[in-house]
């Protein structure tokens, strides 16, 4: 949150429509006699809904720069189908080229990825692009070290026995199961090849408090968003589940990773320049739908 500062207006410009007072939902704005003002009850949360809806451009906000506000067309820029060609073409690419991504081009996609919703408009996400070699060898090492652990401990009775106690039979079962694709990972990872982010030039990461309840939420939209800018841009991305799990356990993974303290990681991205070209989409299984 930005603060407790509240909207501001312009009682020359407003016309009483009241199409402010409608739009925000904390009863933060109301009519008086003049004009709209902020006298309500409510806290502001500097959502922008207020200065969004008013035709007479008569409402502005201290926490709301001008130049982070744009017209909008009166119409969807783009129509369904080009949106749905759009979803379609974002694969989870796992080959890439040996070519940069330049940091203009990441803050380009990051400011479309702070484009998505949050919780309680708290926009508590944060953003780190590895982008150095070694850097991104230390992750690798870092998540090497910690799933080989993870494989031993398996294993091994007694440590097994261990585990199922913290975590249940049903917990060790599902390492269990995910333990032959660990151990192809960690042989890649042997050999020099990189199975972790398959190459890409960039490893994105998305992080926000751990006091904030909603901040796992707000991060994954925002990341939605990227996948789909990045796409736009001719890039390709893949969500990395393989880090983000064992960031919350491995104290060294954690500073591979470059994580402040006081924060969780939320999503992980492998980012680059597909080195393949896809033909054809082949869509996703049927929706389980209720409509009550």
């Amino acid at each position: 949150m930005e603060g407790a500062v509240r909207p501001e207006v312009d009682e020359e410009a407003c016309i009483l429509c009241g199409q402010c007072v409608r739009a925000c939902s904390f009863e933060v704005m109301k009519l008086r006699k003049r004009s709209a003002q902020p006298r309500g009850i409510g806290e502001c949360i500097v959502c922008g809904q207020c200065v969004a809806v008013c035709p007479q451009n008569a409402i502005s906000h201290p926490a709301i720069p001008d130049e982070r506000i744009s017209g909008l067309p009166a119409t969807a820029a783009v129509g369904y189908d080009e949106l749905a060609a759009l979803f379609s073409q974002r694969r989870s690419v796992r080959r890439y080229r040996d070519e940069e991504v330049s940091d203009e081009l990441i803050l380009e996609l990051i400011a479309a990825a702070v484009m998505a919703p949050s919780g309680h408009n708290q926009q508590s996400w944060q953003f780190i692009a590895i982008k150095d070699p070694d850097e991104l060898a230390a992750v690798r090492d870092a998540a090497a070290a910690f799933y080989g652990g993870l494989l031993a401990a398996l294993e091994d009775p007694q440590i097994r026995q261990g585990m199922i106690a913290e975590m249940g039979e049903e917990g060790v079962a599902g390492l269990d199961e995910i333990a032959p694709a660990v151990k192809l990972i960690l042989r890649a990872h042997e050999r020099g090849e990189d199975r972790m982010i398959w190459g890409a030039p960039v490893l994105l990461l998305a992080h926000a408090p751990a006091s904030d309840p909603t901040g796992a939420e707000s991060a994954h939209y925002a990341v939605g968003n990227l996948m789909l800018a990045a796409v736009s841009k001719g890039l390709g991305t893949c969500a990395i589940g393989f880090l983000t799990v064992p960031a919350g356990f491995s104290p060294e993974l954690r500073e591979a990773l470059h994580v402040p303290e006081g924060q969780t990681l939320h999503a992980a991205l492998a980012l680059g320049w597909p080195d393949v070209t896809y033909y054809r989409s082949t869509g996703r299984r049927e929706a389980q739908v209720r409509i009550i």
